[in-house]
């Protein structure tokens, strides 16, 4: 995963160009019953910013491998 889950962070590291692993994103969050969906991804490109105070932005360009698998929270 390119995300530590227990956590709930992000390592910039994980995230180098070439790296693979399984995305997961929930469109309408994390609530029980709401969607879930994962696939593997391959990251492309990345790009991270500190528009303002301290806060990250990073811009993560994926290639999807796979099928994309739905689920619920």
């Amino acid at each position: 995963n390119f995300v530590d889950l227990t956590a709930g962070t992000v390592n910039w590291n994980v995230l180098a160009p070439q790296n693979s692993g399984t995305l997961e994103w929930g469109p309408e969050g994390t609530v029980a019953t709401e969607p879930r969906y994962y696939a593997n991804a391959v990251v492309l490109g990345r790009n991270r910013s500190f528009p303002y105070n301290n806060v990250v932005t990073y811009d993560i360009t994926w290639r999807l491998s796979g099928t994309i698998t739905q689920t619920a929270y």
